[in-house]
Order: structure tokens, then sequence, then C-alpha cells
């Protein structure tokens, strides 16, 4: 994953310049900076929920910024594991039966046995068969992660994921993080201002 060149501007905004920067494969990362630098624009540009103004984003060989947006819903599901600062869930359907909808999208065989031990891992295997409402911001959270590294993406790009954890499922999400990227020769790129976290990684790049 390497950016070059890479701006963005809201609309009546000044741009937001991005230093170039490159993440090679099984290699992890923080993105950090003060609030409203622009750490959340950049993992959007990354993953491709945004267009730059200028410059180029690669992903695996591919310029993100020239695909269509089918194009790029398509290479997001097969490519990434997204953890946003919000939970999105399909209020409709359980914890793991969203996160068994989320291995279909990526084109991925999952079974539930699978599905389970990552919950068992993040300590919400008993949350499995309730809604998202029913599950604390935490626990939502966790959710969140088990539904991003199921399908085991060749990225994962996580927005402040350990924020509403204490101190004790913070370090374990990071080492989930950490060991599910490295055993799937994953690059992991986390947004973050915790300061828990900060010796955990080998890279960091400031916005």
């Amino acid at each position: 994953m390497e950016w070059k060149g890479v701006k963005y501007a809201y609309e009546n905004e000044k741009p937001i310049s991005f230093d170039d920067y490159k993440i090679n494969d099984g290699e992890n990362a923080l993105i950090l900076g003060a609030s409203g630098s622009g750490k959340t624009t950049l993992m959007h540009l990354l993953c491709g929920l945004l267009k730059p103004t200028v410059g180029t984003i690669t992903v695996n060989g591919k310029s993100i910024e020239k695909l269509s947006s089918e194009e790029t819903d398509i290479f997001r599901g097969e490519n990434m594991g997204i953890i946003f600062q919000k939970s999105f869930f399909v209020k409709s359907l359980t914890v793991l039966e969203n996160i068994l909808l989320a291995c279909q999208f990526a084109g991925y065989q999952s079974s539930k046995g699978e599905a389970r031990e990552i919950l068992k891992e993040l300590q919400i295997l008993e949350q499995e068969n309730k809604y998202p409402h029913q599950l604390s911001v935490g626990q939502q959270q966790r959710a969140s992660i088990a539904r991003a590294i199921i399908h085991k993406p060749k990225y994962i790009l996580a927005d402040e994921p350990t924020a509403a954890l204490d101190d004790n499922n913070c370090m374990k999400v990071i080492d989930l993080l950490l060991n599910q990227a490295k055993e799937n020769n994953a690059s992991l790129l986390v947004v973050t201002h915790d300061n828990r976290i900060m010796d955990r990684f080998d890279n960091k790049f400031k916005v």
C-alpha cells in the first residue's frame, strides 16, 4: 500500500496534504495526529470511500482512485477489513449473522465455528445471538473487529479500534489484530490517539 502526492479538499475548506508513505506487505503502522488533522480522512481515502483531489493511492497493485464505484466496492470487499469508529450493522441480524454476511460479501467461505472462535478470542461469544442494539459500545466495537478480520483480508484498516475499550480488552484487541495480520501476511494500519498501544507498532505516520 502506497500513497504519493495525495491531497483532499472538503467543500469550501483548505485542502489537506499528506506526506508520501509506503507500507509493505505484512507490515504494521499507526497513523497519528491531533484531532481534526485528517487521520480519518486518510483512512477513508485508502479504502476508497473518498477519492483524492490529486495524487495516487496504490493498494495491492491497483490505483484505487481510478476504479469505478462498483469496482471499488468489489476490491474493498475482497482485499480489506475495515473497522470504523462507529459500528455499522444490519439491525435485523444477530451478531453472528452480521459476521457471516460480511464473509458472503467478500466471497469468503467461512463456517460458524470459525466466526465463533474469533468471537471467543474477543470475549463476546455469549453475544453471538444478540442483536447489535443489545450490545454495549465496547461489545459492538469488538463485534466490528470480528467482522473485519473473518475473511482474512490482505489489508486491515482500523479507525480508533481501542477507544471504547478498557486496558485489558484494549491489549487483547491489539494482540488479535497483530496476530491476524502476521498469520495472513496482511498489512495492518491503525488510526489512533491511544497512547496505550504506541509501543506495539513498528512504524508511525504523522498527519
